[in-house]
């Protein structure tokens, strides 16, 4: 049997043995280049998923983060205008707040250091905010609301700069 599959092989009309030495180079050539593409898709998908996460939770912090103007400025509006209002308006206020620490806090995982470090002067900046706040009863009150309010927005450009940088640096934006 074997002495036939070498005539085979060795047959001079048709030189059979390179034949099929081709096709097996061509398919272990094949093979290994579907390996290699299917390993750059993979890795591929892994930072499209991430880009994706990424965009995500920037977007969560960006809603959180500006309903806060809204509700400072009906915080505002009852302290001047509507005493009864005032209670109702700083517990939204507050919850807004609280809202947005959380928000921070949980989004913090997929970012880098940079935007972490941002995060937490950002959150800082919230949790000062809401000592004043509880303070800001009237208009004679609200100096140290306003310089706290003033420190919110600040930290919240500098998170979202941070935030934009990253998503620049990957290609999400």
């Amino acid at each position: 049997m074997l002495s036939g599959l070498k005539r085979w092989l060795a047959a001079e009309s048709t030189p059979r043995g390179w034949l099929l030495a081709g096709a097996i180079a061509l398919f272990l050539a094949t093979s290994a280049f579907n390996i290699f593409l299917q390993s750059r898709d993979h890795r591929h998908a892994g930072d499209l998923a991430r880009t994706e996460l990424l965009k995500e939770r920037s977007q969560e912090v960006r809603n959180a983060a500006y309903d806060f103007q809204t509700f400072a400025a009906a915080y505002v509006s009852a302290v001047i205008e509507d005493e009864d209002g005032v209670h109702e308006a700083r517990r939204r206020l507050m919850d807004n707040v609280l809202s947005q620490h959380s928000t921070v806090e949980m989004a913090q995982g997929v970012f880098s250091k940079d935007v972490v470090s941002a995060a937490a002067g950002y959150k800082s900046a919230l949790l000062e905010f809401s000592t004043a706040l509880a303070d800001a009863n009237t208009i004679l009150e609200m100096r140290p609301f306003w310089e706290a309010a003033s420190d919110v927005l600040v930290e919240r450009q500098k998170l979202m700069d941070a935030i934009d940088s990253e998503l620049g640096r990957i290609g999400g934006v």
